[in-house]
């Protein structure tokens, strides 16, 4: 009986057919050759199933009855993975050749979990350049590597027995891995960011559709803030009256990490756009908080 791979890496789906292709035969250049993957397929279509099919085979395969939402995909696969280190990442990410065996030396080297760069697509126009340096500039390549307060679940490792012990993602969130991110500090563990793992990230969206799926992400991360971290009322009200100063903040921050990446001319490019993401998120976790005061009032 051949040995189990070392590396499980594991990819969510959902209508992903168009780029999961993409993502299968960037895995295949990996300069690390043990190595699974587990494909959780919970669209209603057969396309994900020829793709994987076509382009890895022998990768294992879930299709699912219902939609799951990421978190939940990502849990599945777990569970099904048999691998000491378990790497997420996303069917619209492409990982560098490198990236597996980067993650499996930092493992190594007591580094867990570990996280890695998120670059956009080199034929990406303004507007999602844009886009990537709203929700990603925090986590680009060409800076240095060090502990950060959480790493993005589009390329992320994890050994077994810590995912064991922290695992698995809440599947009600959006913002699973941050919540996640909260029990590896009660255990004392910090997220290492090492830019030289790099993946690249497509973006599909129009500004609808982008401002949409900000306001959700704050507006699940104000939920979970409220459950979670037991802000009092008075903290909370706090909040709330700050809220007008926050995206300014939040691109600051943006601008700060760009400049460290040698990228900081393209994120003022991008100014507009980082601003009007971050002012989406914070309209969305404000309204959650507001929620949250009238319903404990």
């Amino acid at each position: 009986m051949p040995a189990a791979p070392r590396v499980s890496v594991l990819i969510p789906c959902y209508h992903s057919h168009t780029t999961l292709g993409a993502c299968l035969a960037a895995l295949k250049r990996q300069t690390m050759t043990s190595f699974e993957v587990v494909v959780v397929n919970s669209s209603q279509d057969a396309e994900t199933g020829r793709v994987v099919q076509r382009e890895m085979p022998e990768a294992v395969f879930s299709q699912c009855d219902k939609r799951l939402l990421p978190h939940a995909a990502r849990n599945r696969a777990a569970a099904m993975a048999s691998g000491e280190i378990l790497v997420f990442t996303d069917p619209d990410c492409r990982l560098c050749p490198e990236a597996l065996q980067l993650m499996v030396r930092a493992i190594e080297s007591g580094h867990d979990p570990v996280g890695g760069a998120v670059e956009g697509e080199d034929a990406d126009g303004w507007f999602l350049r844009g886009v990537h340096y709203c929700k990603f500039s925090w986590w680009l390549s060409g800076g240095w590597a060090e502990i950060r307060p959480d790493v993005p679940t589009a390329i992320v490792a994890y050994s077994r027995d810590l995912w064991l012990r922290v695992g698995p993602f809440m599947e009600e969130y959006f913002c699973g891995d941050t919540l996640l991110s909260y029990r590896l500090l009660e255990l004392g563990c910090r997220p290492w960011f090492e830019p030289r793992i790099r993946v690249w990230h497509t973006h599909r969206c129009n500004l609808r559709g982008f401002l949409a799926e900000r306001y959700q992400r704050g507006a699940d991360f104000g939920r979970a803030r409220w459950r979670f971290q037991s802000w009092s009322r008075a903290r909370l009200a706090l909040y709330l009256a700050a809220v007008p100063a926050l995206p300014a903040v939040m691109a600051g921050r943006s601008l700060r990490y760009s400049a460290g990446s040698g990228r900081l001319l393209e994120a003022l490019g991008a100014l507009p756009l980082i601003f009007s993401g971050n002012a989406a998120w914070c309209l969305g976790e404000a309204v959650s908080h507001w929620r949250g005061l009238w319903r404990n009032s």
